[in-house]
């Protein structure tokens, strides 16, 4: 069955407050990864849609928030190859997996809804599936994102 997601490219969203719906355990990452590998193209094309915003870009910082077990960080790096990737989550299993996984990439642990970050300025946040795992969006979290510019999303219309 071929994945169906909406791809979105916002400027900015809002969020409220973070839970983990899948879990943070072994059955959780392995289905996180075959996520990651049934909707590859589509995030692919939302970072080619980053790519092409008309005027020559070199991404300095790129965010994945709720970043897992690390693979979209992984194709996040791989599809705009910013001098810097860095993955955010709140899980501690799920940051030493993802360091496991992409040894080059950085990995930290944080409460994407406190601010501030633990970056500076990043060109780019990627927020892959994120939206759906929050039980409440409202504008909490808009000022922090908003300023830093380029937000990427997607969100699936059924798993």
């Amino acid at each position: 069955m071929k994945p169906s997601s909406r791809v979105y490219a916002y400027r900015a969203f809002t969020l409220l407050t973070m839970s983990y719906t899948f879990g943070d355990h072994e059955k959780a990452s392995r289905r996180l990864r075959r996520l990651a590998e049934l909707y590859e193209q589509e995030t692919r094309g939302l970072l080619e849609l980053a790519l092409d915003s008309g005027e020559p870009h070199t991404f300095r910082l790129a965010v994945d928030l709720g970043c897992g077990p690390g693979w979209t960080t992984q194709l996040l790096d791989s599809g705009l190859k910013p001098q810097r990737t860095v993955g955010l989550d709140s899980s501690e299993r799920c940051i030493a997996e993802a360091r496991a996984n992409c040894p080059k990439l950085e990995f930290l642990r944080h409460d994407i809804l406190q601010t501030p970050f633990p970056v500076q300025e990043p060109d780019l946040f990627l927020c892959r599936f994120l939206l759906t795992h929050l039980p409440s969006q409202t504008s909490g979290f808009l000022p922090t994102l908003e300023k830093y510019g380029r937000i990427g999303c997607t969100v699936p219309r059924q798993l």
